[in-house]
């Protein structure tokens, strides 16, 4: 029987498996990044503006999205105006100094606009962020 050296002993490391765990991580934080947003409807085409803030959104935003055809979208879900004041009373309770934000649509009536503010003053919220896309510069 032949005695064993240093020479003959080897250890790999296996990266097979170490290469899975590194996938299965990355595609779960994919997978929570891309639903960590869902209030941003995709739908919604903003309007242009020339200048403005940027906003932030946080967890105590509220966002509600007017889209063209009048549909009411506040945080991924389809709501009525008439729900509207019951969800904004459970968000004002969840988050007192939270901010809303109304996303709407280039092509949204006015008066409908007017009246998802009105239930958000009605709620007790003093400031409604407006938030508009970006101007394309066009040459002449």
């Amino acid at each position: 029987m032949r005695a064993l050296s240093q020479a003959d002993e080897s250890f790999d490391i296996p990266l097979t498996p170490l290469i899975d765990v590194v996938f299965l991580l990355l595609i779960f934080f994919l997978v929570v990044t891309n639903f960590s947003r869902p209030e941003i409807d995709q739908t919604v085409t903003l309007p242009a503006a020339g200048n403005g803030a940027k906003t932030e959104l946080t967890s105590s935003t509220i966002v509600l999205n007017l889209r063209r055809d009048e549909t009411l979208v506040v945080n991924g879900r389809v709501v009525a105006l008439a729900e509207l004041p019951r969800q904004l009373a459970e968000w004002r309770e969840k988050f007192p100094q939270g901010r809303a934000v109304m996303r709407g649509d280039a092509d949204t009536n006015y008066a409908q606009v007017m009246s998802v503010l009105s239930v958000c003053r009605a709620a007790g919220i003093e400031q409604v962020d407006l938030p508009a896309g970006a101007t394309v510069d066009r040459e002449p």
